[in-house]
């Protein structure tokens, strides 16, 4: 399952429309929407603060794994990474999205 998908999905789960999860994460509703449509990714950031709204670990909700478990709390070793590190992070997240597609 691709990130976008994802997202939908979770966000249908926890009753959530795009508005209030927007409201939640502190992006515009558009925003939610370009990324179930795929037309945008998040930033680190907005991934983490994805996570932590949806009380999902970051394998679940970039569609890595069925398994809501936390079995690993990265967001804490991430936010501690410098910009350029975070940048690297994603770009590899993106590179195992596309492998595995």
């Amino acid at each position: 399952m691709e990130f976008k998908e994802s997202l939908k999905k979770i966000r249908q789960e926890k009753s959530l429309s795009q508005q209030k999860l927007a409201d939640l994460v502190g992006v515009k509703q558009y925003v939610i929407a370009s990324w179930e449509t795929g037309r945008s990714e998040p930033s680190i950031k907005d991934l983490i603060n994805l996570k932590n709204t949806l009380d999902v670990s970051f394998d679940y909700l970039l569609g890595l794994s069925n398994s809501q478990s936390k079995l690993y709390d990265l967001d804490k070793k991430i936010m501690e990474l410098d910009d350029e590190k975070q940048d690297k992070l994603i770009d590899s997240l993106n590179n195992i999205c596309d492998i595995i597609k």
